[in-house]
C-alpha cells in the first residue's frame, strides 16, 4: 500500500524527554530498545523512539499511510525539526524515496542503529513500482522497527523487524546530524 506524502507540519512545543528508553518489545512490551551502532542512543533519539513506541503500544491509527510524517513527528516531539536536514524541497507530494540521498548526517546500509530512520523502496521489477509505495520506519536497534500501517502486515502503528519488510527493498538508514 502507498505511503502518503509528508503532511504539513504543525508547530507543537517539544516535550521533555528522558535519556532512558521506554520499556518496549515488539512481542511483549517488556525489553528496552537495543543500543545504537557505536554507542547508546542520544536523548533526542530516545525521545523519538519513546514517542513512536507509545504510538505502537496504543496501536494508533493517526499516521496510517503517513510514514514520512510519522518519523518527522517523532523527532519533532523530541525537539528536533528534521526538515532542515534534508537538502531537497519537501512538499505535499514528497515521499520517502524522494528524500533518500538528500540527507545531512550519517547514513549506512547495515543494521540500522537505534533512532535511525530506515528507508525502503518497492522491489524493482514489480508491476506496482511507484515512489508512493516507498516507506520509512524508525529503528529501535537490533533490526527492530516501529512502522506505520502499510496495508501489508498491519492496519495501525506497530512493531516489526527488518525481515518483515520482504515486500520492499531496503535502501539504508539515516541518523540526523
Amino acid at each position: 500500500a502507498p505511503c502518503s506524502a509528508l503532511q504539513p507540519a504543525s508547530n507543537p512545543q517539544p516535550v521533555a524527554v528522558s535519556p532512558q528508553p521506554t520499556t518496549v518489545n515488539p512481542q511483549s512490551g517488556s525489553a528496552p530498545p537495543g543500543p545504537a551502532a557505536g554507542g547508546s542512543p542520544t536523548a533526542t533519539e530516545t525521545g523519538a523512539m519513546n514517542w513512536a513506541s507509545t504510538m505502537a503500544n496504543e496501536h494508533n491509527k493517526t499516521y496510517n499511510g503517513l510514514c514520512l510524517s510519522f518519523v518527522f513527528r517523532a523527532y519533532q516531539v523530541a525537539g528536533v525539526n528534521l526538515r532542515p536536514e534534508v537538502s531537497v524541497r519537501i512538499g505535499a507530494d514528497t515521499y520517502p524515496l524522494d528524500i533518500w540521498g538528500y540527507l545531512k548526517g550519517r547514513t549506512g546500509a547495515g543494521t540500522p542503529p537505534a533512532g535511525a530512520l530506515v528507508f525502503f523502496e518497492p522491489k524493482t521489477g514489480s508491476a506496482s513500482y511507484r515512489r508512493d509505495y516507498s516507506h520509512v520506519a524508525l529503528s529501535l536497534g537490533g533490526g527492530r522497527l516501529v512502522s506505520t500501517a502499510d496495508g501489508v502486515n498491519e492496519s495501525y502503528t506497530h512493531y516489526e523487524t527488518m525481515a518483515q519488510h520482504d515486500y520492499s527493498r531496503y535502501l539504508g538508514w539515516w541518523l540526523p546530524a
